[in-house]
């Protein structure tokens, strides 16, 4: 039997911030069984976990439709199920994914972080194209700092708006897919400043199959890389995110730059027990179940 915990990440109580199911020591299975299960999990990601020491552990990640790379809420929500199930001690630990190694850690008062595997700016997009996928006027979109990508094991365009329109925003799901799959990319943020350090933002993601996400730390850690080497921020700075209002699962991200060194990324937020359950997963899915797992849908 595996252990299975579901979680709300980016949230101090349940039934906010962006759920997560979290599979512990599954056993080895086909690509499409874990993909299966995803499905069947039906929330933005699922990830599965194979802890290897005290300190370490190797872990799959993936949307209902999709295996990603790496993914921010789940990272955390992993963290947080191994550490409060004894698996791993101490403040810190490293989850390897196939982009690579994230460190992991905890403070004492119960908010998890992760720096991301790979930090790198990417290409920037053009407006007019950007505007018509997001089916907003291109007078909306701050000037100063133009929508750009970045990768932070999973590539995300990133979009900052004049003044506070995010909650208007309604894309068209068809060209930001396009949009999206165009530059190797898994989903679009929205953002704009509420007060001083403060954002408020959205994250589109239909080309991994997820519509909107409620809290999406991948996307808030390329937020950071746009900070730090677009938007020239150098001085140690925490931003508080607020995102999932618009979908009634209002969460809190934390967003960390310049503190460990100059261009330093960390995202941080809590997490929420919601379940606890135990499945056996040797089961081989249906022909169906397989071959839908592979498709993208809109649910």
């Amino acid at each position: 039997m595996t252990q299975l915990m579901q979680v709300d990440v980016f949230s101090g109580r349940p039934l906010g911030g962006n759920p997560l199911a979290v599979f512990v020591d599954p056993p080895a299975l086909q690509d499409d069984q874990y993909q299966a299960w995803a499905r069947e999990m039906n929330l933005s990601e699922s990830i599965f976990v194979w802890p290897e020491s005290r300190e370490r552990y190797r872990a799959r990640i993936f949307t209902p439709t999709r295996e990603l790379g790496f993914a921010g809420h789940p990272t955390l929500g992993a963290a947080w199920a191994l550490q409060h199930t004894g698996r791993l001690w101490g403040r810190a630990a490293t989850q390897v994914t196939e982009s690579g190694a994230a460190r992991v850690s905890w403070e004492p008062d119960g908010a998890f972080w992760f720096e991301p595997p790979v930090r790198r700016l990417a290409e920037l997009v053009e407006p007019q194209e950007v505007g018509a996928a997001l089916g907003i006027p291109t007078l909306w979109l701050e000037s100063g700092l133009p929508p750009q990508s970045a990768w932070v094991g999973v590539g995300h365009l990133v979009v900052q708006l004049r003044s506070d329109h995010v909650s208007t925003v309604k894309p068209n799901l068809d060209r930001l897919t396009r949009l999206l799959d165009a530059h190797n990319l898994v989903g679009v943020m929205v953002w704009s400043f509420t007060a001083a350090a403060r954002i408020h933002a959205r994250v589109f993601a239909p080309a991994a199959g997820v519509i909107e996400d409620p809290a999406t730390g991948s996307a808030a850690a390329a937020l950071g890389v746009i900070l730090t080497e677009a938007a020239g921020v150098t001085e140690p700075t925490r931003y508080v995110i607020s995102q999932g209002t618009e979908m009634g699962r209002p969460s809190e991200v934390l967003l960390a730059v310049n503190h460990v060194r100059s261009g330093s990324v960390a995202v941080g937020g809590r997490v929420a027990p919601v379940f606890a359950a135990e499945v056996e997963m040797d089961g081989q899915p249906s022909a169906g179940v397989a071959a839908d797992a592979g498709r993208k849908t809109g649910g």
